[in-house]
């Protein structure tokens, strides 16, 4: 009786080990993820914090700078 308890224990470790590999990367993979959207989506401001503006908004203002940029070399 007490080897058979400890091939039941060893085959349920064994079984497990590729289980929480495959949890870890998901979860890994996740982090990427959701940093990914935390930087697209942007924070509001708060106290001691000046806002992280959205991906978006971002672009917005590259495209609005490169367009006075193209406006002035235009003119000189």
């Amino acid at each position: 009786m007490g080897a058979e308890w400890v091939v039941t224990i060893g085959a349920v470790c064994a079984a497990l080990i590729p289980v929480t590999l495959v949890a870890r990367g998901i979860y890994r993979a996740w982090k990427r993820v959701d940093a990914f959207l935390e930087d697209w989506n942007g924070e509001p401001a708060r106290p001691g914090r000046a806002e992280v503006p959205a991906m978006p908004k971002r672009m917005q203002l590259v495209e609005d700078r490169l367009t006075k940029l193209e406006e002035a070399v235009h003119r000189g």
